[in-house]
């Protein structure tokens, strides 16, 4: 492909400030040129909306208003977003490296299929690859993130997995082997572990995606689910996030390669 293919960042935020900053700094120092940068801000209140602007020179669309939560602001950003591709970061996430984006881009040959690379998930200092299709390094395109929204209403917690679900049953795909996004284990997912609540919420909603997508909840996962869930909501007990944090990182792979924040 000799047109280079534009890539539009879709970043959702709210009181976040200084998460917010690693991410604007790390879409800096990239050397992709060809790339959209779209803020969707949840009305911040906590200087949030202050670091945005100073950083205006590297966003192309801004809106800041109250929304009803992160899959909502999300679906906002896309039908924000122009680019052949769309990759989902979140505050905090940042780049491997300074060349991600053009290491993608190299590979990109085909503007109908979903390229997927390599999520590194971290906690003080230990780094894992995650699963694939990692939602934070998977480049949506144009086809189909903007005829499909996330299903705000219906998934609460896991809409990112009911999203990818209906991109891998309506698009092609390709494994590019390139590490894209360092992602820290503090998001509101984990978190759904720290109650009763909580974890039944979670194990609501993928039944429900297994059943929607799969039709049908494999026995395993009924037995498992809630072992693995008390022994999370256990772990938040006695060692708060960190201890649940390395339980999850341990459930990956180990990567063939050395890590270290940037």
């Amino acid at each position: 492909m000799t047109e280079k293919s534009k890539i539009s960042i879709v970043t959702v935020v709210f009181n976040a400030k200084e998460n917010l900053k690693k991410t604007l700094d790390s879409v800096r120092k990239q050397t992709y040129d060809n790339i959209e940068f779209v803020i969707v801000d949840g009305a911040s209140t906590d200087g949030t909306l202050d670091l945005i602007d100073k950083n205006r020179d590297i966003i192309n669309v801004i809106i800041s208003e109250p929304d009803d939560g992160l899959y909502y602001a999300m679906n906002k950003g896309k039908d924000l977003a122009t680019g052949d591709f769309a990759l989902f970061m979140n505050a905090g996430d940042e780049f491997v490296d300074h060349t991600c984006l053009s290491d993608v881009a190299n590979n990109i040959f085909d503007k109908e299929l979903l390229y997927y690379g390599n999520t590194i998930m971290f906690f003080d200092k230990i780094f894992r690859i995650a699963p694939k299709r990692h939602h934070q390094s998977v480049f949506f395109p144009r086809s189909f993130y903007s005829s499909v929204n996330y299903n705000a209403d219906k998934f609460k917690v896991t809409a990112e997995g009911d999203f990818i679900y209906k991109a891998i049953n309506q698009c092609d795909e390709k494994h590019i082997d390139v590490d894209i996004i360092y992602s820290r284990i503090d998001g509101f997912r984990v978190h759904r572990y720290n109650s009763i609540r909580g974890m039944r919420m979670m194990y609501n909603e993928v039944t429900s995606l297994m059943k929607e997508h799969s039709g049908r909840v494999p026995l395993s996962y009924r037995l498992n689910y809630p072992i693995k869930s008390l022994a999370k909501f256990m772990a938040f007990k006695i060692g708060g996030l960190p201890l649940v944090a390395k339980m999850l990182l341990n459930s990956y792979k180990e990567p063939s390669r050395k890590y270290q924040q940037q």
